[in-house]
């Protein structure tokens, strides 16, 4: 079960709702897999290995390019010689990969750079 958590500055007026973690959903590879429907290096990786095991999990993402925080899905394949590849997110508005962090980092505003706060207000699945 994941874990949605309400960030918001207390300067300004931003905030932004991260989805953190996974669903019950996120343990199926066709489900994982979809969230990467359209990434062309998913598909690639795809048409040259088979994968025979996956994690796939949600983390707070940050676009570089255009300052958006949303929620990221990380994807890693691992193939049967052990080889292991790591997929992010793009961004929804510019599709750029988007840069992740872990639950514990400081997230920053992106109008005024001061830490976001955190506040756990329930879960997914």
């Amino acid at each position: 079960m994941g874990t949605v958590v309400d960030s918001k500055c207390g300067k300004c007026d931003y905030a932004v709702t991260f989805f953190l973690g996974n669903g019950i959903m996120d343990f199926r590879l066709e489900t994982a897999l979809y969230k990467f429907r359209s990434d062309k290096s998913v598909q690639h990786w795809l048409k040259i290995r088979k994968p025979i095991s996956f994690e796939s999990t949600n983390q707070a993402g940050f676009c570089k390019k255009c300052n958006l925080h949303t929620t990221a899905s990380v994807l890693t394949l691992v193939d049967s010689a052990g080889l292991s590849r790591k997929f992010i997110s793009h961004c929804n508005e510019c599709d750029s990969i988007l840069s992740t962090s872990s639950e514990n980092e400081t997230v920053f505003c992106p109008k005024c750079h001061l830490p976001l706060s955190k506040q756990i207000i329930g879960n997914w699945d």
